[in-house]
């Protein structure tokens, strides 16, 4: 399988996106994906100069960028809120 067809695939599972969206859902839940998201790096550069840990970066940013698509399809205010949440606690 490759790799675009499982992201579309996961972008269509109505469990996964429920579960996203219940998840989102909770002032807990929007904190925890928010942490997820921030550990996996998705707003900053995943460049290193030595080759295999730039790889690694590159790969763990791809999966937060995977999840931050799952919580935007599942629920896209949650998102938002998230988003604001993050900000207000900064």
């Amino acid at each position: 399988m490759e790799p675009n067809d499982r992201h579309t695939q996961l972008r269509t599972d109505p469990l996964l996106l429920a579960a996203v969206a219940e998840l989102s859902s909770t002032t807990g839940g929007r904190y925890f994906l928010a942490s997820l998201l921030a550990g996996y790096g998705v707003r900053q550069s995943t460049f290193d100069s030595d080759p295999h840990l730039h790889a690694f970066r590159s790969g763990v940013h791809n999966a937060g960028l995977v999840l931050e698509d799952l919580l935007i399809t599942a629920s896209p205010d949650n998102y938002i809120l998230m988003l604001k949440e993050r900000t207000d606690e900064n």
